[in-house]
C-alpha cells in the first residue's frame, strides 16, 4: 500500500496535469458541498408552517365508511341467509318442512295439533294440510324477519358506537328523522339536505374555513327497504406540516462562486511560479545573464526552470567564449601588427640608406644588404607560422595518420641542429628508450612540434648547457621530454606559456628570435592527435612533455 501511495505521490508531484485535474475535482466537490448544504439550510429558514387537517378528515370519512360497510355485510349475510334456506327448500321439501317445523318450538305445537286432529282423515284432505304447511312457513319466517330486525337494531347501535371513534354518529331517513344515534349523540331531528350541502362545501375547502369548523361524512344505506344515511360528524385533528421555501438560483451561485475562489487561491502557488519564470525569461533577455530561476518542483514547471537555467548558463558560456575570442583577435592584430612592423621597418629603413646611397663603402652597403635580407627571412618565418596556426585552428583539419618512431624522429631533428648548437656552444644529452615508441600520427606535423621545442630549447639556453632529449614508455603511453637550463618561468607563465604570441617579458625586445606562435601550434597539433603537452620549471630548469598515445593501444 505505501509503495502505491508513494508512486501516485510522484507521478502526481511530476505532472502539472495530474495535479491540476486532482485540483479540479477537489474543488468541483467542494463546490457541490457547499451548494447542497445552502440549498438545505436555505429551504429549513424559508420553509412555511401549515395546518393539515386532511388525516382527520381521512379519519372521519373512514369512520363514516367503516359503519356502512359492516351494516351492508351484516344485512348482506342475512339475505344470503335467506337465499340459501330458499334453495335447500326446493330442492328437499320435507326436509325443509321439518326444518322449519323445528326452528320454532311454540309454533311446533300448533303444527302438531293440526296434524293430529287430520291424522285420521283421508287423503283426500291433502289441499288442506299444504295450506295449513304453509301458514306455518309464513308465520316462520316471519318470525325470523322479526328476530332479524331486532338483532339487526342491536348490531346498529353496537356499530355506531364502535366505529365512531368519540364522533357524532346518525343514521337519519330521507325526512331528517333520526332512526339511530351513537351515545354522545342528542339530536333526534336533522335538516339533510343542509347537511349535504354543508358537508360539500367544507370537503371541497376545509382548509379555508379553519381548524374550529366541523367535518360532516355521509353515506347512503338501505335498512330492510327503508333509504336513510350514515352522517358521522366530528371537529377534524390538525397536524403541522413544513412546507419548503423557494431558494432560487442561491445555491448554484454560492457553489460556483466556492469553485471560482477554490480554484484561484489553489492555483495562486503555480500561477506565481510561472509569473516568476515569465520574468525570469525577461531578465536574462535583457542581458542579465547571472540571474537564475529556483526550482521549487518535480513537475514540468520545475524542469522548465532548469532548462531556462541551462540555457542562461550556455548563452553565458558563449557569450564569454564569444569576448574571449574577441580578445585573443584584437590581440593578435595587435601582436601580428607589432611582429610585422619591426622587421618591416628595418627592411625599409636599410633599403632606403641603400637608395639614398649613404654608405660609404661597398662592404657597407653589403652589409645593410644583408640585415635587410634577414628581417625579410623573420617576416617570411612569421608569415608561415601565422598561416600554419590559422590552419590549425579551424574545423576539419585532416590528418595524413601512419607509424611514426618517435625515437628515429627525434635522431634526426637532432642531427640537423647540431651546427646550430656549436654556434651558442651548446651540446644535445639524449636518453632514448630502448622500447618501441611508434605513435599514430602526422608524420610532417610531429616533426614541426618537436623542431619548435628543440629550437624554442635552443633558443632559451644559457651558453654551454647541455639540452636533455629524452623519451619513456609506460604501459600505454610514449613520453618525450625536451629540457633546457636557462632563466626560471614563473608558474603564472606556465599557464600562458602556450597561448599565442606570449612571450616572457624579459625576453620580449625587438630582437628576440621566435614569431611567439610556435608552441601554440605546436598544442593545437598534439590536440589534434589527443595527446597532451605541459611545461614544468625548476630552478632554472625548464621541462617540455608531450604525451602520445603508443600504437597499438590506439588500435585497441
Amino acid at each position: 500500500m505505501r509503495r502505491v501511495v508513494f508512486f501516485i505521490r510522484q507521478r502526481v508531484e511530476k505532472s502539472i496535469r495530474i495535479q491540476l485535474m486532482a485540483n479540479f475535482v477537489i474543488c468541483l466537490i467542494s463546490s457541490m458541498l457547499v451548494a447542497s448544504i445552502s440549498a438545505t439550510y436555505l429551504a429549513r429558514l424559508n420553509r412555511n408552517a401549515i395546518i393539515d387537517y386532511s388525516e382527520g378528515i381521512e379519519r372521519i370519512d373512514y369512520s363514516a365508511r367503516r359503519i356502512v360497510e359492516n351494516l351492508n355485510d351484516y344485512r348482506n349475510e342475512f339475505y344470503d341467509l335467506r337465499i340459501e334456506e330458499e334453495r335447500l327448500e326446493a330442492e328437499y321439501p320435507e326436509d325443509a318442512e321439518e326444518s322449519s317445523q323445528s326452528a320454532d318450538m311454540n309454533l311446533g305445537s300448533n303444527s302438531l295439533a293440526i296434524e293430529s286432529e287430520n291424522s285420521g282423515t283421508d287423503t283426500s284432505q291433502d289441499g288442506t294440510v299444504d295450506s295449513s304447511v304453509q301458514d306455518s312457513k309464513v308465520n316462520l319466517m316471519g318470525k325470523i324477519e322479526s328476530e332479524f330486525k331486532v338483532k339487526f337494531k342491536e348490531y346498529i347501535g353496537e356499530v355506531l358506537n364502535e366505529f365512531s371513534y368519540g364522533m357524532r354518529a346518525l343514521i337519519v331517513d330521507l325526512d331528517g328523522d333520526v332512526l339511530y344515534r351513537s351515545e354522545n349523540a342528542t339530536e333526534s331531528k336533522v335538516d339533510i339536505h343542509s347537511i349535504i350541502r354543508n358537508a360539500m362545501n367544507t370537503r371541497i375547502d376545509f382548509q379555508r374555513l379553519g381548524g374550529a369548523s366541523e367535518f360532516t361524512s355521509f353515506y347512503p344505506i338501505n335498512l330492510n327497504d327503508t333509504r336513510a344515511y350514515i352522517v358521522v360528524s366530528g371537529v377534524p385533528e390538525a397536524r403541522i406540516e413544513y412546507n419548503e421555501g423557494q431558494i432560487g438560483f442561491i445555491p448554484i451561485v454560492l457553489g460556483f462562486a466556492n469553485f471560482v475562489l477554490l480554484f484561484y487561491f489553489s492555483t495562486q502557488k503555480k500561477m506565481r511560479y510561472i509569473e516568476e519564470l515569465a520574468d525570469g525569461l525577461l531578465e536574462i533577455s535583457k542581458g542579465n545573464l547571472d540571474h537564475r530561476i529556483a526550482g521549487k518542483s518535480e513537475d514540468e514547471l520545475g524542469s522548465l526552470a532548469n532548462n531556462i537555467n541551462f540555457m542562461a548558463e550556455a548563452l553565458q558560456t558563449k557569450i564569454e567564449e564569444e569576448r574571449a575570442a574577441e580578445m585573443l583577435k584584437n590581440e593578435l592584430i595587435t601582436n601580428v601588427s607589432h611582429d610585422l612592423r619591426t622587421p618591416l621597418t628595418s627592411i625599409m629603413g636599410y633599403l632606403n640608406l641603400l637608395k639614398d646611397k649613404r654608405y660609404e663603402t661597398e662592404e657597407e652597403a653589403y652589409q645593410y644588404l644583408n640585415i635587410a635580407y634577414g628581417k625579410s627571412e623573420k617576416l617570411k618565418d612569421l608569415i608561415q607560422d601565422l598561416f600554419e596556426y590559422a590552419k590549425l585552428t579551424n574545423e576539419g583539419v585532416k590528418l595524413n595518420l601512419s607509424e611514426v618512431h618517435l625515437n628515429s624522429l627525434i635522431d634526426q631533428l637532432t642531427e640537423e641542429l647540431v651546427p646550430i648548437l656549436d654556434e651558442k656552444q651548446l651540446s644535445f644529452k639524449k636518453d632514448i628508450s630502448k622500447e618501441d615508441t611508434i605513435v599514430l600520427a602526422d608524420a610532417d606535423k610531429m616533426v614541426r612540434v618537436f623542431e619548435n621545442l628543440l629550437t624554442n630549447a635552443i633558443r632559451h639556453s644559457s651558453v654551454g648547457t647541455e639540452i636533455l632529449v629524452q623519451t619513456s614508455v609506460d604501459e600505454d603511453n610514449v613520453i618525450i621530454c625536451v629540457e633546457n637550463t636557462g632563466e626560471p618561468i614563473s608558474s603564472e607563465y606556465l599557464e600562458r606559456i602556450f597561448d599565442r604570441f606570449f612571450k616572457v617579458e624579459k625576453s620580449r625586445t625587438s630582437n628576440s628570435a621566435g614569431s611567439g606562435l610556435g608552441l601554440a601550434i605546436s598544442k593545437n597539433i598534439i590536440n589534434l592527435h589527443k595527446g597532451s603537452i605541459w611545461a614544468e620549471s625548476e630552478g632554472n630548469i625548464v621541462r617540455f612533455y608531450v604525451r602520445l598515445s603508443k600504437f597499438k593501444s590506439m588500435l585497441n
